[in-house]
């Protein structure tokens, strides 16, 4: 459950092979989702590798690291002085430099692990809204290869459904099989509360009367980042003095602030959106509201973790209002290719595809194609991220499977006159796993749009759970425990 010691399965192993920073024993890597939880896991965990040197150091690595910092890491993580090093699937996917460093202390027995925190956002962000997240799966064969068998690989993560585990499985342990250890429970710490109303006045009228009277420290969970904002001045307005907003939008100098007078005790609310909260572990968290309806009941408990950590009491208020559930929806689905954009997009991809080496069913596809109606399109991160999009569709539809992220690239070297955060290749290796689909429209189309169907079905029946849990919940003399809904979704 959150806050049961999951990280302790990844530090424990790298704290002993390391003596606690006192000699090279390997390198653990950690994706993570967000900048705030690398850096909040970062400074976590150092205080149990003092008085380790630099080199010696658990690290954090985004794209606001310095490049004094990062060039320790690569030599780090290269003679595998660096016990842990926290960073992101893009970070890690679209960095030449850290890409190949990996794989090469991969190969030399120096990267002992490869471990995935939230590995259930592999499922529910890695559809569309950041692809990189399934391409690790690609990544992970490629470690598992260079090590000759011997990397170590670790899905961690306290919510994980049936279909979760379906995802994770196909795209982590074809290779290798999937060995599951569950210790689910229902937290006992948060107390559940629910109202409905009808429009943001009487919500945001409800929200400021709860926090005058709920303890704190408080998070306040909110959709989108302006949202976050407008909520800081409002709060400001009532005489709250003592509030911040923390979202994907906060710079990562500031980030570190923020986490920093937030582990101090200097703020009592935060306002934040999903950036913010996932494995962030400040245990005396007391008041959990969401003046929202998050996308599943998935994401809404998750947030609902961040509080009681201390094994306390704590409060967990949902306030919610008529068009949550279409606000909702609209930033789940809204970055779905139609079907009808799709075949041409693929038929650029293919027309420019080439063979990979000696095989029959291999090719590397350019991102960069143009699709067959536009060939004139500029090139673009825009157009790049659409046909990613679309062959990560068809990996979920079982119509092909992207096998390399970096094909036939040879490591570069650290160069101080160019930043190391880019992407100069765009291609990717991919296996037809059905050759129907290569070249007849009618049945790329067909596999696409049952697709599409069954990933629309999930997201509404998803939040169609958890509305009913806040209507149901919501009643003056609800009857039904919350406990029968997370058990439904989390059977084991």
């Amino acid at each position: 459950p959150t806050g049961g010691g999951k990280s302790m399965c990844i530090l424990l192993p790298a704290w002993f092979e390391s003596s606690g920073g006192r000699r090279a024993g390997g390198t653990t890597l950690i994706i993570v989702p967000t900048v705030a939880l690398a850096y909040d896991q970062q400074n976590n965990v150092r205080p149990y590798f003092n008085p380790a040197s630099d080199a010696y150091k658990p690290y954090s690595l985004t794209s606001d690291t310095p490049k004094e910092t990062r060039a320790i890491i690569y030599k780090g993580i290269s003679e595998g002085t660096i016990p842990i090093l926290y960073t992101s699937p893009e970070a890690l996917l679209l960095n030449p430099v850290l890409y190949h460093t990996c794989l090469q202390a991969a190969a030399n027995g120096r990267l002992r692990r490869f471990v995935i925190d939230e590995a259930h956002l592999v499922d529910s962000w890695g559809a569309s809204f950041r692809t990189e997240f399934q391409l690790l799966g690609a990544y992970k064969r490629k470690l598992l290869e260079a090590s000759q068998g011997q990397l170590r690989t670790f899905l961690l993560s306290a919510t994980v459904s049936y279909q979760s585990e379906k995802t994770l499985a196909e795209f982590f342990a074809l290779d290798s099989g999937l060995s599951s250890v569950l210790a689910n429970q229902l937290r006992p710490e948060p107390g559940y509360w629910f109202h409905h109303t009808r429009h943001f006045p009487l919500q945001r009228d409800s929200v400021i009367e709860a926090l005058y009277h709920l303890p704190r420290p408080a998070i306040l969970y909110v959709t989108k980042p302006n949202h976050a904002q407008q909520w800081v001045r409002m709060l400001r307005e009532q005489g709250f003095k003592r509030v911040v907003d923390f979202t994907g939008h906060t710079a990562g100098e500031e980030r570190q602030h923020i986490l920093a007078r937030w582990n101090r005790d200097e703020i009592d609310i935060l306002v934040g959106t999903s950036a913010f909260g996932l494995g962030v572990d400040k245990g005396d968290v007391r008041t959990i509201i969401h003046a929202t309806l998050p996308e599943n009941i998935d994401r809404y408990y998750q947030e609902v973790g961040r509080g009681g950590r201390d094994g306390c009491s704590s409060v967990s208020l949902l306030i919610s209002k008529n068009d949550d559930f279409d606000l909702a929806f609209s930033m789940t689905t809204k970055s779905r290719i139609t079907v009808e954009k799709a075949w041409p997009r693929w038929r650029g991809m293919w027309q420019s595809s080439q063979f990979y080496e000696q095989t029959t069913d291999t090719y590397l596809i350019n991102l960069n194609a143009k699709p067959t109606y536009n060939q004139e399109m500029p090139e673009s991160e825009a157009n790049r991220y659409w046909n990613e999009h679309i062959l990560l569709f068809m990996q979920r539809a079982g119509a092909l499977s992207i096998e390399d992220t970096r094909p036939n690239e040879t490591a570069p070297e650290p160069d101080e006159q160019k930043p190391d955060f880019y992407q100069d290749n765009f291609w990717l290796l991919v296996r037809i796993k059905n050759d129907q689909i290569v070249n007849d429209e009618a049945a790329f189309e067909k596999l696409m749009d049952e697709q599409r169907h069954l990933e629309k079905e999930s997201i509404t029946q998803n939040l169609n759970a958890l509305r009913q849990v806040v209507e149901t919940q919501a009643q003056m003399q609800a009857h039904h425990c919350l406990g029968h809904d997370l058990a439904d979704l989390y059977p084991y």
